[in-house]
């Protein structure tokens, strides 16, 4: 990482900045000394969420009482199960990205936070296979 930052140098508002990619952490040394020149890389801290049921929710999505008391208590409960069936008998041959989700995470946390936006993915997905002259014939 130390050659990008003679290429471009990191702009942050701490002297350390952590970076996380595929669950692994690394702590970078911010060097301060060039920071007058506009070619910096902004280092900024990201929020991502989901917004379900007039609510948001933390993502990636964290088991914790935060999470538990927006999706309630019987809800939670119906994810666990649905969670451990997939885990316990999941779909053998994955032939959709739908059935990839449902052995990673079960079919009732696969319906509510993520059928939506895989199928509107996968509508646009098509639209652009369609738009550059890809048919299924």
């Amino acid at each position: 990482m130390q050659w990008w930052q003679e290429i471009l140098p990191i702009y942050s508002e701490t002297n350390e900045i952590e970076i996380t990619y595929q669950n692994q952490r690394s702590t970078i040394e911010v060097n301060s000394k060039n920071n007058d020149s506009e070619a910096v890389f902004l280092v900024r801290k990201r929020l991502s969420r989901i917004f379900f049921d007039k609510k948001f929710f933390d993502y990636p999505i964290k088991l914790s009482f935060k999470t538990i008391s927006k999706l309630g208590y019987l809800n939670t409960l119906l994810i666990l199960f649905s969670y451990l069936k997939s885990v316990i008998f999941p779909i053998k041959n994955e032939k959709s990205l739908e059935d990839f989700f449902i052995n990673r995470f079960g079919i009732r946390l696969y319906q509510t936070f993520f059928k939506d936006y895989t199928e509107k993915f996968g509508e646009f997905l098509v639209l652009k296979l369609v738009q550059n002259g890809v048919r299924n014939e």
